[in-house]
């Protein structure tokens, strides 16, 4: 999945204040521009669905984000045009991200897998149980 320029920028931006700038601890993550910055990140396979769906998705994940980790393996800079190089994973009570660029050909920016998860709604259960 390609990042628009806006969660680039705010993932670029997020991992160079996580690994530069000295935010290590889990309660930055929670705070003003950073918090901001990951949930533009997040909004990127939050809002593949249809509007209404995602709107209530993303209230979901923002009220889990007391509990929302984020984990970034690699470097903390990108070639324009070209998709991160580095493994992140966003992690949180109803939600996984995983973004993981694979070293075919040598580049790994050229393959990348990447999945988006609900671990609450697996199968779609919440659905079905209605």
């Amino acid at each position: 999945m390609g990042l628009t320029g806006e969660a680039r920028a705010a993932l670029d931006k997020l991992s160079g204040d996580l690994l530069r700038n000295g935010i290590h601890s889990h309660s930055e993550l929670r705070q003003g521009a950073v918090a901001a910055m990951l949930l533009d990140v997040i909004s990127e396979w939050a809002n593949i669905v249809h509007e209404s769906a995602a709107s209530a998705r993303m209230a979901e994940i923002k009220a889990g984000m007391g509990e929302t980790w984020f984990a970034w393996s690699g470097p903390t800079t990108v070639s324009p045009g070209s998709n991160i190089a580095a493994y992140y994973r966003i992690q949180g009570p109803n939600l996984v991200i995983e973004y993981a660029p694979q070293r075919l050909g040598g580049d790994p920016s050229l393959h990348v897998h990447t999945m988006y998860r609900d671990p609450t709604n697996d199968y779609g259960w919440k659905f079905a149980a209605k």
